[in-house]
């Protein structure tokens, strides 16, 4: 029986042959469709599950189409209620995806969290709380967020391999924030990588590259 009520889309090898899953959390006016295109250029043998945000933006921020995760107080600080809710609902979406991969093949591949934009936030989250079910986490224009009312438990991270990518352009989020959210996760003990990457929040075909090589890295650690 599924925990999330999420829709997603759900590609990739047979069963038997995957090496590695990916759960692909989209940005801020994206859908599922908008990391599939990334997931994809990472290699064979790569699961992809591609949740979709519940919220749609119209008529927010002057948008009119794609869906969000939550909505930002300050720059760092999303509006607690569906920040809340949104990270719930993935929690039991990696919980699905785990059980899911494990009545697959025994054991499974590890399971690595793609977020972008908000999907970051979520995914770097989701890290600090359930580091054991994870092979690590890919942060793409994301950081760990100051939520009001509510703090991330004090979980040891034990070595989880993380990835910080930001834009050197200007934009959001700014770099010190980026920054302060690879010393907190150090502290907690993850293994964590920044690097700047230009056109990495336009999610250019130069995030393919990196990505793929730290993927090959982490696994092995």
């Amino acid at each position: 029986m599924r925990r999330s009520v999420l829709i997603y889309r759900d590609e990739g090898p047979e069963s038997g042959s995957t090496k590695l899953t990916i759960i692909a959390l989209h940005g801020s006016g994206g859908t599922f469709e908008q990391l599939l295109p990334l997931a994809r250029s990472l290699g064979e043998g790569v699961r992809i599950y591609s949740p979709e945000a519940p919220r749609p933006v119209f008529p927010h921020y002057g948008q009119r189409e794609g869906q969000l995760w939550f909505f930002v107080q300050d720059v760092g600080v999303p509006e607690a209620p569906l920040f809340g809710d949104s990270l719930y609902q993935v929690e039991q979406f990696l919980w699905d995806v785990a059980e899911e991969e494990d009545a697959k093949t025994n054991p499974r591949g590890p399971i690595f969290l793609l977020g972008y934009d908000q999907g970051a936030v979520l995914a770097l989250s989701l890290g600090c709380l359930w580091p054991e079910l994870l092979g690590g986490v890919i942060s793409l224009q994301g950081y760990l967020p100051e939520v009001p009312g509510w703090a991330l438990p004090d979980i040891r991270m034990n070595g989880l391999p993380i990835l910080l990518v930001y834009d050197p352009e200007p934009g959001d989020p700014p770099v010190d924030l980026v920054k302060r959210s690879a010393a907190e996760l150090t502290a907690r003990g993850a293994q964590v990588t920044v690097e700047e990457v230009a056109g990495a929040g336009r999610l250019t075909p130069s995030v393919s590259g990196l990505l793929s090589t730290w993927l090959s890295w982490a696994t092995v650690h």
